[in-house]
């Protein structure tokens, strides 16, 4: 593997939020150092809930964004790691060893921090769309989209969850969201095909 060790000026820092609350001031602070910092909040704009990291990573002035869940904090330390783990045509994501057996075919969570070349976001979604809609399906779960039609580096760094990742309201605690992955899973494995 080669190493391009970028350095964080050459790095945009996306975050996408749900509005209720401003970014945590712990998280801003960690990210000060990229090249910019783009937060979608999706209660001033079109709630694309997920769908908004990748609307803000478009919108970034450098070829590569970093990003990572609203409801974590990861030291610089493991941002850094994260970037420099990073090649051309791949994704890194940070996915701790202990989860990686739930996704054993190909979706990874990018969420705990993760960096791609924005080059990447239109051809990977233009393959979904010639299969699937663009839906509240999507837009919920295009990062395991994004993760499934792309080529992965897994690292496993430090990070914390904050208190709000275990808010009643976070995703994962939806009673839909079981369901919702199953159906992303079939309709990623038709394309696949």
């Amino acid at each position: 593997m080669l190493s391009y060790e970028m350095n964080r000026h050459e790095v945009t820092a996306v975050v996408v939020i749900r509005g209720e609350t401003p970014l945590h001031k712990e998280i801003l602070e960690s990210l000060d150092g990229f090249s910019a910092l783009i937060v979608w909040d999706n209660s001033q704009q079109d709630n694309l809930r997920v769908y908004g990291r990748y609307m803000a990573a478009l919108q970034a002035p450098t070829a590569v964004v970093y990003t990572q869940d609203d409801d974590c904090i990861l030291p610089i330390s493991s941002q850094q790691a994260i970037l420099d783990a990073w090649e051309p045509g791949h994704y890194v994501a940070n996915m701790p060893e202990g989860r990686r057996w739930e996704y054993s075919d190909g979706i990874a969570l990018i969420g705990y921090g993760a960096c791609f070349g924005t080059k990447s976001i239109t051809p990977t979604f233009d393959r979904w769309r010639a299969h699937w809609p663009i839906d509240e399906l999507f837009h919920r779960q295009c990062d395991r989209i994004f993760t499934a039609l792309n080529r992965d580096i897994l690292v496993d760094v430090p990070y914390t969850n904050l208190p709000d990742a275990m808010a009643g309201n976070r995703m994962w605690r939806e009673t839909r969201h079981l369901h919702d992955l199953s159906l992303v899973r079939q309709r990623l494995a038709k394309i696949r095909l």
